[in-house]
């Protein structure tokens, strides 16, 4: 699709080491790359009855695409809005391999 950013909205503030419902040590990651993303999945998929924030196919896919990420708690609308336009987040970053740590130019402080 040509996309610069995939936001992949879901009901928790982003990448944990564990289900954070479920386990009070679950760290959160606030930057990851694709391949530590499907990695981090894959270990939590593991887990019977454990609950990913994205499946372990989207995290392949993501990784493949090399599309830069923002898994986030989109319960609030206004929360992806302003990912999207300012790049201003508390989820989770993933970076493709190559890319640079700051956001392309889908983000600006203008708006």
């Amino acid at each position: 699709i040509d996309a610069d950013l995939l936001v992949y909205a879901t009901s928790v503030p982003g990448v944990y080491s564990a289900d954070p419902n479920e386990d009070d040590d679950a760290t959160k990651y606030d930057q990851l790359s694709a391949a530590e993303l499907v990695d981090v999945i894959a270990g939590l998929e593991m887990n019977a009855g454990a609950s990913a924030p994205v499946d372990l196919l989207a995290a392949k896919i993501i990784e493949r695409s090399g599309m830069r990420t923002i898994v986030l708690d989109g319960t609030d609308p206004d929360r992806i809005a302003r990912a999207v336009r300012h790049g201003d987040h508390e989820g989770t970053d993933v970076i493709p391999d190559g890319a640079g740590e700051e956001p392309t130019y889908w983000a600006n402080d203008e708006q």
